[in-house]
């Protein structure tokens, strides 16, 4: 297997995605969608990753791969501590400033930045939960409101948090008590994820499709590894349509103007960033 000309440099990524995307479940996949997107838009589709290798020359960071084991999980720990000029945090400036180059959006994409700096991570991460304000009637019912914030500062996504004493009742009531901020916290919330296309398959097929084909693998082999893992017959024509259709949706998947005055301020303004450190930045 010869991986496809232009991500030669890539293979431990593209390992570290695929793996991620056959483990995960589907609703986890669909629920981090837009997060996997932005990363693998990042990886294959911009100067990110030279940018990277380039911060970590001006820092003279040793590692530019993924530590094997845990005494070069150790080594980069101390070197960081020794460092203390260098990100200590994925709250910096600086890696807030790369976020923004590349139309990322800091409060969920900062951690991704910051464990590529130094550890050449580049999984989706568990998107950033934000409890909501504890609400006088949680002790009442046993349940509380969390949100996932997506491409924004509004929630994209609502549950309801209850626990082993949590009676089925009690979660009724608390919805019913609590009904006005459901209704306002829908206006900005995204639709029902799931989607499925008889011809395209699945947003998580194709996701791994592409990754396949950009592996090396070819469109024999894509359809054997998706039909072990019965995903379903994807003949040669279809592969093709999904890799053009994916590349197409990635390349062209921001919803962040880099040059965003405004967008900086209220990521920084954001509780998230209050919750860490103020950190004061300069307009872009």
């Amino acid at each position: 297997m010869k991986i496809r000309r232009g991500y030669e440099n890539l293979q431990s990524e593209i390992k570290q995605l695929l793996f991620w995307f056959n483990k995960a479940d589907k609703d986890k996949i669909l629920q981090d969608k837009d997060y996997a997107l932005n990363i693998i838009r990042v990886l294959f589709f911009t100067d990110f990753v030279e940018a990277i290798n380039n911060f970590r020359k001006e820092m003279g960071f040793p590692m530019s791969k993924q530590p094997q084991s845990d005494e070069e999980s150790d080594f980069i720990s101390k070197w960081i501590d020794d460092h203390p000029e260098a990100p200590q945090n994925w709250y910096d400036d600086r890696i807030t400033r790369l976020c923004l180059k590349y139309s990322l959006n800091p409060i969920r994409y900062a951690s991704f930045v910051n464990g590529y700096l130094y550890y050449s991570e580049c999984h989706p991460f568990t998107p950033i939960d934000i409890p909501s304000p504890i609400l006088e009637n949680e002790a009442k019912y046993k349940s509380r409101f969390e949100f996932i914030y997506g491409n924004s500062n509004s929630p994209q996504a609502g549950y309801i948090r209850f626990y082993k004493d949590t009676t089925i009742n009690q979660i009724v009531q608390f919805v019913k008590a609590n009904k006005n901020i459901v209704k306002k916290t829908q206006q900005t919330l995204s639709k029902y994820p799931h989607q499925y296309s008889h011809h395209m398959g699945t947003f998580p097929d194709q996701l791994r499709i592409f990754l396949l084909y950009i592996q090396g693998h070819t469109d024999k082999e894509i359809n054997e590894i998706m039909a072990k893992g019965k995903r379903g017959n994807f003949e040669e024509d279809r592969i093709r349509k999904i890799v053009s259709s994916m590349k197409k949706t990635i390349k062209n998947f921001t919803s962040l103007d880099p040059n965003s005055a405004e967008y900086l301020e209220q990521a920084i303004d954001s509780d998230v960033f209050y919750h860490f450190q103020k950190q004061t930045v300069k307009k872009p």
